[in-house]
């Protein structure tokens, strides 16, 4: 997990952060267009491709750039998880992850309370290099809300770093004061198909790890309420000639993770 950071926003400062917005947009893709080749847009041979210091410090700018509009959708009058969700993509444009693979779902929000305590968990990535196999940084956060601060309690993600990946919540925690959150995707461009999943916890405070599965072969995954719906392949030993075999598992939250 990176390391947390607290973020103190004041209400009186919505209305200008909203303002702010599309000055943000244009900021965001400013910066985009520098490191992000989409050919529709930009020609191949105009993109000029960024030394690894100027890469990293977009990328930097590119996070906080989303951070902000976060907050200031946060602390919006009646917000909610869809109008999060659309400043995000409000914010990225084209360079939404979604936009290219509508099925990860990603940006993504979600908004709720624990305990009465509000909490939000968001994911959105940002898009560098070329279209056709996007370097892709991936951050899943984790907010509470107390005495009318929001506070970043975590940004992790980065195990999903140049995947197509999804986030969606968990029913069902069968720990109190938790809720729980899967992740899953694969890596781009990876003939294997190989499926990677990370189950989080989150209490309002902190965030673990209670589950996780990798190098599932042509691995979906699809989640309805406490019931995760799990197929892949599963191939034989090395030097046998059984084809593989399609195998689809029906999970539900329990005490270590998910389980059948």
């Amino acid at each position: 997990m990176r390391r947390a950071i607290i973020i103190s926003v004041w209400i009186n400062m919505a209305s200008l952060a909203w303002g702010q917005g599309s000055g943000e947009r244009k900021q965001y893709d400013d910066i985009v267009r520098q490191v992000y080749v989409r050919t529709f847009r930009q020609g191949a041979k105009a993109f000029v491709v960024p030394s690894a210091e100027k890469l990293a410090q977009s990328k930097v700018a590119l996070h906080e750039i989303v951070n902000r509009t976060i907050l200031a959708a946060a602390i919006a009058p009646d917000s909610s998880s869809k109008s999060i969700q659309g400043a995000i993509e409000g914010v990225q444009g084209d360079e939404s992850l979604s936009r290219s693979l509508r099925e990860t779902g990603v940006p993504y929000a979600d908004l709720l309370n624990i305990n009465g305590m509000p909490t939000l968990v968001t994911a959105f990535a940002v898009l560098t290099g070329g279209e056709g196999i996007p370097d892709v940084s991936a951050y899943i956060q984790f907010y509470s809300k107390e005495a009318g601060i929001w506070k970043l309690e975590a940004d992790t993600g980065s195990e999903f770093a140049g995947c197509a990946f999804s986030v969606a919540a968990i029913h069902g925690s069968p720990t109190p004061n938790e809720v729980w959150y899967l992740a899953w995707g694969m890596v781009i461009g990876d003939t294997g198909a190989r499926l990677k999943m990370r189950l989080y916890a989150f209490d309002g405070a902190s965030v673990r790890t209670v589950w996780e599965q990798s190098g599932l072969r042509g691995g979906h995954v699809s989640v309805s309420g406490n019931q995760i719906t799990l197929d892949y392949d599963e191939f034989a030993p090395q030097g046998t000639l059984a084809p593989p075999m399609h195998v689809i598992k029906i999970l539900h939250p329990g005490i270590q993770g998910l389980e059948q």
